[in-house]
Protein backbone atom coordinates (compact mmCIF):
# COMPACT_ATOMS: atom_id res chain seq x y z
CA UNK A 1 0.00 0.00 0.00
CA UNK A 2 1.87 3.48 -1.09
CA UNK A 3 0.77 6.82 -1.04
CA UNK A 4 1.34 10.43 -2.74
CA UNK A 5 0.95 13.68 -0.86
CA UNK A 6 -2.65 14.29 -3.11
CA UNK A 7 -4.06 17.72 -1.60
CA UNK A 8 -2.88 21.13 0.38
CA UNK A 9 -5.02 23.44 2.49
CA UNK A 10 -4.27 26.79 3.46
CA UNK A 11 -6.11 28.97 5.96
CA UNK A 12 -5.22 32.20 8.19
CA UNK A 13 -6.23 32.58 12.13
CA UNK A 14 -8.32 35.87 10.62
CA UNK A 15 -9.01 37.40 7.01
CA UNK A 16 -9.22 41.05 8.58
CA UNK A 17 -6.51 43.44 10.17
CA UNK A 18 -6.93 46.77 11.66
CA UNK A 19 -6.03 50.02 10.45
CA UNK A 20 -3.44 50.06 13.43
CA UNK A 21 -1.90 47.05 12.22
CA UNK A 22 -1.57 43.18 13.49
CA UNK A 23 -0.79 39.84 12.50
CA UNK A 24 -2.60 36.80 11.48
CA UNK A 25 -1.21 33.51 11.30
CA UNK A 26 -1.29 31.24 8.51
CA UNK A 27 -1.58 27.20 8.94
CA UNK A 28 -1.19 24.04 6.09
CA UNK A 29 -2.12 20.58 5.67
CA UNK A 30 -0.70 18.41 3.67
CA UNK A 31 -3.36 15.60 2.82
CA UNK A 32 -1.56 11.56 1.78
CA UNK A 33 -3.66 9.22 -0.48
CA UNK A 34 -2.92 5.50 0.17
CA UNK A 35 -3.37 3.27 -3.46
CA UNK A 36 -6.05 1.46 -0.97
CA UNK A 37 -8.21 5.11 -1.26
CA UNK A 38 -7.85 6.24 1.96
CA UNK A 39 -6.80 9.81 2.61
CA UNK A 40 -4.73 10.93 6.02
CA UNK A 41 -3.19 13.46 7.73
CA UNK A 42 0.12 13.97 5.86
CA UNK A 43 1.47 17.06 7.88
CA UNK A 44 0.62 20.46 8.74
CA UNK A 45 3.04 23.77 8.27
CA UNK A 46 4.60 22.45 5.41
CA UNK A 47 5.43 24.52 2.70
CA UNK A 48 8.02 25.26 -0.25
CA UNK A 49 7.20 28.46 -1.13
CA UNK A 50 4.41 31.00 -0.96
CA UNK A 51 3.14 33.07 -3.82
CA UNK A 52 1.43 36.80 -3.37
CA UNK A 53 2.44 40.07 -2.40
CA UNK A 54 0.80 43.49 -1.77
CA UNK A 55 2.35 47.15 -0.50
CA UNK A 56 1.97 47.53 3.86
CA UNK A 57 1.97 43.35 4.38
CA UNK A 58 5.04 41.70 5.33
CA UNK A 59 5.72 37.51 4.91
CA UNK A 60 7.76 35.60 7.83
CA UNK A 61 7.36 31.80 8.10
CA UNK A 62 3.67 31.75 9.06
CA UNK A 63 2.73 35.13 10.25
CA UNK A 64 1.53 37.92 7.84
CA UNK A 65 1.89 41.57 9.62
CA UNK A 66 0.17 44.47 7.88
CA UNK A 67 1.98 47.73 9.07
CA UNK A 68 0.12 50.11 11.04
CA UNK A 69 -1.42 52.26 8.44
CA UNK A 70 -0.85 55.45 10.95
CA UNK A 71 -1.68 59.10 9.30
CA UNK A 72 -1.90 57.61 5.76
CA UNK A 73 -5.65 57.99 4.41
CA UNK A 74 -6.89 55.24 2.23
CA UNK A 75 -9.07 52.24 1.35
CA UNK A 76 -9.18 48.82 2.52
CA UNK A 77 -6.08 46.77 1.08
CA UNK A 78 -5.94 43.40 0.46
CA UNK A 79 -3.38 40.38 -0.25
CA UNK A 80 -4.47 37.03 -1.38
CA UNK A 81 -1.74 34.05 -0.77
CA UNK A 82 -1.52 30.87 -2.08
CA UNK A 83 1.27 27.86 -0.82
CA UNK A 84 3.34 25.34 -2.16
CA UNK A 85 4.46 22.22 -0.88
CA UNK A 86 6.38 19.41 -3.67
CA UNK A 87 3.73 19.30 -6.67
CA UNK A 88 1.08 20.68 -5.00
CA UNK A 89 -0.80 24.19 -4.63
CA UNK A 90 -3.29 25.15 -1.63
CA UNK A 91 -6.01 27.03 -2.01
CA UNK A 92 -5.80 31.12 -2.05
CA UNK A 93 -6.70 32.96 1.23
CA UNK A 94 -7.34 36.49 1.38
CA UNK A 95 -6.37 38.99 4.18
CA UNK A 96 -7.81 42.45 4.13
CA UNK A 97 -6.91 45.56 6.30
CA UNK A 98 -9.29 47.81 7.02
CA UNK A 99 -9.67 51.20 5.38
CA UNK A 100 -7.67 54.43 7.50
CA UNK A 101 -9.92 57.62 7.59
CA UNK A 102 -9.64 60.73 9.25
CA UNK A 103 -12.68 62.10 11.06
CA UNK A 104 -13.00 65.77 12.37
CA UNK A 105 -14.92 65.95 15.73
CA UNK A 106 -17.65 68.49 16.29
CA UNK A 107 -15.72 72.20 16.39
CA UNK A 108 -15.96 73.15 20.34
CA UNK A 109 -16.79 76.95 20.26
CA UNK A 110 -15.28 79.24 23.41
CA UNK A 111 -16.17 82.73 24.24
CA UNK A 112 -14.68 84.81 26.86
CA UNK A 113 -14.46 88.63 27.44
CA UNK A 114 -12.73 90.63 30.21
CA UNK A 115 -15.58 91.86 32.85
CA UNK A 116 -16.89 95.04 31.93
CA UNK A 117 -16.09 97.97 34.62
CA UNK A 118 -19.12 99.39 37.11
CA UNK A 119 -17.70 102.79 35.23
CA UNK A 120 -18.82 101.22 31.50
CA UNK A 121 -15.83 101.15 28.83
CA UNK A 122 -15.15 98.76 26.15
CA UNK A 123 -13.64 95.34 25.99
CA UNK A 124 -12.20 93.21 23.25
CA UNK A 125 -14.14 89.48 23.29
CA UNK A 126 -12.51 86.62 22.52
CA UNK A 127 -13.57 83.45 20.09
CA UNK A 128 -12.07 80.41 19.53
CA UNK A 129 -12.63 76.93 17.87
CA UNK A 130 -11.16 74.17 19.36
CA UNK A 131 -11.17 70.86 16.60
CA UNK A 132 -9.41 67.83 16.99
CA UNK A 133 -9.19 65.03 14.28
CA UNK A 134 -9.40 61.20 14.62
CA UNK A 135 -8.44 58.08 12.63
CA UNK A 136 -9.57 54.48 12.63
CA UNK A 137 -8.78 53.23 14.83
CA UNK A 138 -9.56 56.09 17.66
CA UNK A 139 -6.39 58.00 18.15
CA UNK A 140 -6.15 61.89 18.66
CA UNK A 141 -3.82 63.13 16.02
CA UNK A 142 -4.20 66.68 16.57
CA UNK A 143 -5.92 69.98 17.32
CA UNK A 144 -6.34 73.34 15.67
CA UNK A 145 -7.20 76.66 17.40
CA UNK A 146 -8.81 78.79 14.86
CA UNK A 147 -9.15 82.24 16.21
CA UNK A 148 -12.16 84.56 15.40
CA UNK A 149 -12.81 88.33 15.96
CA UNK A 150 -15.99 90.09 16.59
CA UNK A 151 -16.54 92.71 14.66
Amino acid sequence: NTWKDNRMTLSASSTSIGAGGGTVTLHTVVYRMYTSGTEVLGGNDLVTSWSGSATGFTLSGFSLTAANRGTTVGNARSITLTATYAHLTSNSVTVTQAANSLTWNNPVITFSYPEIPASGGTITPTVSITQSVYRTPITVLQSRIIPCWII
